[in-house]
């Protein structure tokens, strides 16, 4: 189980540090793994876009 993942789909976004990597999200992609829904809360690319900012 690498970083600790025991179901899919999950996403994980690491950042570069001196030292090596630095775990900053584990977790679902989305709100919606059937894809039915109208809205999805995309949760991973949110993380990823507040990281960037």
């Amino acid at each position: 189980m690498l970083f600790g993942i025991k179901d899919t789909p999950r996403v994980v976004i690491l950042q570069k540090v001196k030292s090596g990597y630095v775990i900053k999200y584990i977790g679902k992609i989305d709100n919606d793994p059937t894809l039915k829904k109208a809205k999805i809360d995309k949760i991973a690319a949110n993380k990823l876009d507040s990281l960037i900012k």
